[in-house]
């Protein structure tokens, strides 16, 4: 079973290996900046593999709101079930209560 921060790991290495190399890009005119320098380097790099994390994980992300949603419908007919049998209990109580009362009228 792999784990979620082991899969972000992978995807990072992932994403580290194929990204394309400076001037790798078809038609590009000049040298590019290097992204280990300028003083947003660090944020758009980690930008980077948040997003390819996050769509490694969005197939997780979906099945855990399936069951979610396969456990609460699970949970409303449960609680339907045992509310019909709570009533057909009452029912059946009642009419011992009335074959109860009867009895005792005849008795009398």
């Amino acid at each position: 079973m792999i784990t979620v921060t082991e899969q972000r790991e992978r995807a990072a290495e992932t994403t580290a290996l194929t990204r394309p190399v400076r001037g790798d890009h078809a038609g590009d005119a000049g040298p590019h900046p290097s992204p280990t320098t300028g003083p947003g380097a660090q944020h758009q790099h980690q930008h980077h593999q948040t997003g390819s994390t996050d769509m490694h994980l969005m197939p997780e992300e979906l099945a855990r709101a399936q069951r979610t949603a396969r456990l609460d419908a699970a949970h409303e007919q449960r609680r339907g079930y045992h509310l019909a049998r709570a009533q057909r209990l009452s029912r059946r109580a009642e009419a011992a209560a009335l074959r109860a009362r009867l009895a005792l009228a005849r008795a009398l």
